[in-house]
């Protein structure tokens, strides 16, 4: 039973009430920065803007819900229906945004599991509203839970595909410890806590909630997009060649047939980066990209080495990547390659330390 009259009259109302209408609008236009975000990008076929936008304009909704059934509904019935319209906002954001996230990524036993397991809850929970609202409590925190989960798994998933100078621990803490003060903040603001605490814990959660949807927006901006992440799908060859243009290792990621030797090839591309390095002044080592119909040539040149990455598009996954690689090479194989007599079988090893740079 609720003890909390409404709609709310407290002498903190005007506070809270200032609060929750910044978090809704604050909300909204977080929803629109990122709907913008995708359209500038949106010759790929990657939705993750529209999965961030989903999940802000879902909570903008309830808030523009819950406000007026708060503090200005008098009907109970009104209240009702104004709650349940937010909630069911609020679910269909969450559930557009594992739809969007599950079409590039497989998260447990197949692909699009979560989307049918939340898309069956939802069709429930919409069902319930007509036959029975008492049970819409109970289906709104299970749909809670089936989110949180897919969420996590998630970051996780995209913790294992980073692979920059950023520490991926640290971006997961911070991660999580938004989404903790985003969890208090809105416990904080239901009706029970509003029983419990009155109006003044319902204005620490918007507090909480309006500072939380800030960083976690900050963190949806600095994740990096989808499409790096799938920087391995993307590479073809990788290439280690010596300043005279000798090839030391190769590696392929593609089944096609070489029509031209390894040799004349990387001949050809260790001219290219001379030439970009007499264009650009570049010093001895450095990095260098070329755009070649549709492929991608990125170059890092070393001190005695220099490494190729031959790929369908450009991605800085992949330069970072193949600089820690030739690093690598260089440091292992230095005093061969101070007196190289030739054989090239001698560098076949390095396809181990290719494996464990590439292929994590």
């Amino acid at each position: 039973m609720m003890l909390y009259a409404f709609p709310i009259d407290d002498p903190l109302r005007p506070f809270t009430l200032f609060f929750e209408w910044v978090l809704a609008f604050i909300c909204f236009e977080l929803g629109v920065v990122f709907i913008v975000k995708y359209k500038k990008h949106r010759e790929t076929k990657y939705k993750q803007e529209l999965a961030y936008a989903s999940i802000f304009l879902g909570f903008a909704i309830l808030w523009f819900c819950f406000i007026p059934a708060d503090y200005y509904a008098g009907n109970s019935v009104i209240r009702d229906y104004l709650t349940n319209t937010g909630f069911t906002a609020l679910i269909t954001g969450a559930f557009l945004f594992i739809f969007f996230t599950e079409r590039q990524q497989k998260f447990f036993f197949k692909k699009y599991f979560f989307t049918l397991v939340y898309m069956g809850l939802w069709t429930i929970y919409i069902a319930y509203i007509f036959i029975d609202i008492s049970v819409i409590d109970s289906l709104n925190w299970i749909l809670v839970g089936v989110f949180g989960i897919s969420f996590v798994l998630f970051l996780l998933d995209i913790s294992k595909r980073m692979k920059t100078k950023r520490d991926v621990k640290v971006t997961m803490f911070r991660f999580m410890a938004t989404f903790v003060v985003f969890a208090c903040g809105y416990v904080l603001t239901i009706d029970v806590s509003l029983d419990l605490l009155g109006l003044r814990g319902r204005l620490v959660g918007s507090i909480l909630l309006l500072g939380s949807f800030i960083a976690i927006a900050l963190q949806f901006l600095r994740l990096p997009p989808f499409y790096m992440l799938d920087w391995k799908q993307q590479v073809e060859d990788i290439y280690v060649i010596d300043k005279a243009g000798v090839c030391l290792f190769q590696k392929s990621y593609t089944e096609k047939p070489k029509a031209v030797d390894d040799n004349l090839v990387t001949s050809a591309l260790s001219s290219v980066n001379y030439i970009l390095q007499e264009m650009t002044a570049a010093k001895t080592e450095g990095q260098s990209t070329l755009k070649k119909g549709d492929k991608n040539i990125t170059i890092f040149t070393s001190e005695l080495v220099n490494g190729v990455v031959i790929s369908k598009e450009e991605n800085y996954l992949i330069s970072y990547n193949l600089k820690n690689f030739i690093q690598t090479f260089e440091a292992i194989y230095r005093r061969i390659l101070m007196d190289w007599n030739g054989d090239s079988k001698v560098f076949q090893p390095a396809e181990n330390i290719i494996d464990k740079i590439f292929s994590k």
